[in-house]
């Protein structure tokens, strides 16, 4: 089971910056909203709420950086943070790497994984991004038209509220 307290602002550069623990934090709760929704379950579940959890570790800057989440897999390897159970074939490695490039580079890139069920890895992959996609929230910077799933596309509005209240509770427990 992973779980919020499972990622340490140790992980990050600049763990209070916008892409940091909180940032973190919304996505995995997206992605825990989109599971629920789209009827992800299990390892797949489990592989997708460690890509949230580390889809931002290898972050260097709070820029736009395609490179990120090839730097993020590398660091979570590094790390230990990986539970070999959730890394089947390279699907975890394959989304977190791919997270942060445009789609059609994605889906090109998938033939250089090993993964055995490509549908499979690009839904998965589009729950991840969709889950990071919706935190744009805070920048007030969600383009509809790019979300991937009907699911995310109806969830701007529980995305306001996520923001609104994760960075309420911040601030009370600080």
């Amino acid at each position: 089971m992973f779980e919020s307290q499972d990622i340490k602002s140790s992980y990050f550069l600049n763990p209070t910056g916008i892409r940091g623990l909180l940032h973190t934090k919304r996505v995995l709760f997206n992605v825990l909203v989109l599971c629920y929704c789209e009827g992800i379950k299990g390892k797949s579940q489990d592989l997708l709420l460690a890509a949230a959890k580390y889809h931002d570790i290898g972050r260097i800057n709070d820029d736009k950086d395609e490179t990120h989440g090839i730097l993020s897999f590398k660091k979570a390897m590094s790390m230990n943070l990986i539970k070999s159970c959730c890394l089947y074939d390279d699907t975890l490695k394959f989304i977190i790497e791919n997270h942060c490039i445009p789609d059609n580079k994605a889906y090109e890139n998938i033939k250089n994984y090993n993964i055995n069920n490509i549908d499979e890895t690009k839904k998965l992959y589009n729950i991840l991004c969709d889950a990071d996609s919706i935190d744009r929230i805070r920048f007030r910077d969600i383009k509809i038209e790019y979300l991937r799933t009907n699911t995310a596309k109806r969830m701007i509005a529980l995305a306001q509220q996520i923001y609104n209240n994760i960075n309420l509770l911040d601030i009370q427990n600080s």
